[in-house]
């Protein structure tokens, strides 16, 4: 009788001791699921509260002063880019995916840099959406992912331009090593590189490092239009462009060696030998990507002027807001000029464009 009482007790203790633990690991899953709500319900306060605020407030937003007339010639003329970007990368990108004779590592960064064109041409219609929906611009995520494009892009057509000046340097100078030290899988794991580094950069931003915590909410009715002065921190800007002056400024003195050691080259070696007219086939090859590099500065150098100016002057010049739509057009336009270059200074882009577009006269590079 004493031992079944002993065992009843045993039991009910163990069930009670088992009772309370799975309650404890009820409490302990409860509070691990608070805090992973936490931050979703911090966000929507945080939305919310900006969305009272504008409302109590009557902010205006995208007070820009654009005259409807030149609102829709900046769009048009964008656009129009866009559509000629958009088909000249997407030839470009075709082409060195199934023309054998186009798979060579400068063409890698060809490629790299005809992606990085196309995202471009494909942010044009949103970009130009803040100019006809102006409460866009009251949206914090959506004004930085309007210049999310552009800084991602500008990255990563700044480091395939110098993927491609150094291909240039050691297949020129370093003619006789090539192959032995530029190799497929090399050029190919730069540019992942590049485009994994250059994105993780240009969402710094989202994570609440480089971006203006003062917009739009402490800015003044008057003053909140979606800009990227505006949107990101001077420290990042300044940043940002630092980046892609360093980038060119090396791949312009790489091209600096380049046709140096070409003219060398060119005035030691018999016209008639193999070696002439290899050095001269690198040397206009390099001609070719160092045009694409002018153009790409002619496009991006406005542009940073134009970013800068509100550093030093008042956002509200009259420079400022006629002149930068117009500036972001020539931006824009240099993601469109690229596959026209190609076609003309190259002579396998131009025969794999026309297999492409007229196959039956064609007698160009085919297809794998």
């Amino acid at each position: 009788m004493v031992a079944a009482r002993r065992n009843n007790i045993f039991v009910t203790e163990a069930a009670f001791f088992f009772l309370q633990s799975c309650r404890g690991f009820q409490t302990t899953v409860q509070d691990d699921r608070e805090q992973r709500r936490k931050p979703v319900r911090q966000a929507l306060h945080r939305w919310y509260s900006h969305s009272m605020t504008m409302e109590a407030n009557h902010t205006t937003c995208n007070p820009a002063k654009y005259s409807v007339s030149s609102i829709v010639w900046v769009a048009g003329i964008q656009c129009s880019l866009a559509v000629v970007a958009l088909l000249g990368n997407l030839l470009v990108i075709v082409s060195v995916c199934r023309c054998t004779r186009l798979r060579t590592i400068t063409n890698y960064f060809v490629l790299s840099l005809a992606c990085a064109d196309l995202l471009v041409a494909l942010n044009v219609p949103f970009y130009d959406a803040f100019y006809f929906f102006e409460d866009l611009s009251c949206h914090r995520r959506l004004c930085m992912l309007r210049y999310w494009f552009a800084t991602y892009s500008t990255a990563c057509s700044s480091f395939s331009h110098l993927g491609v000046a150094v291909d240039r340097y050691v297949s020129v100078v370093h003619g006789i090593s090539y192959h032995r030290l530029m190799r497929y899988r090399l050029a190919a794991g730069y540019i992942v590189c590049v485009w994994i580094s250059c994105l993780l950069y240009s969402l710094l931003p989202y994570m609440g490092i480089g971006d203006n915590e003062d917009y739009p909410l402490a800015l003044d009715a008057a003053h909140v239009v979606c800009d990227l002065s505006y949107v990101y921190s001077r420290i990042y800007i300044l940043a940002t462009v630092g980046i892609s002056t360093i980038g060119s400024a090396l791949t312009l003195v790489l091209y600096f060696f380049v046709f140096r050691a070409s003219w060398k080259h060119l005035k030691a070696v018999a016209s008639t030998s193999d070696v002439h007219h290899r050095v001269k086939q690198e040397a206009r090859t390099a001609c070719t990507m160092a045009l694409v590099l002018a153009v790409c500065i002619l496009g991006v150098l406005p542009y940073s002027i134009i970013v800068f100016i509100p550093f030093f002057y008042d956002m509200s010049t009259s420079l400022q807001v006629h002149v930068k739509p117009y500036v972001i057009c020539l931006f824009f336009g240099k993601s469109s000029v690229n596959p026209i270059i190609y076609g003309w200074k190259a002579k396998d882009f131009r025969a794999a464009f026309r297999e492409f577009l007229c196959p039956r006269k064609s007698n160009g590079a085919r297809p794998a």
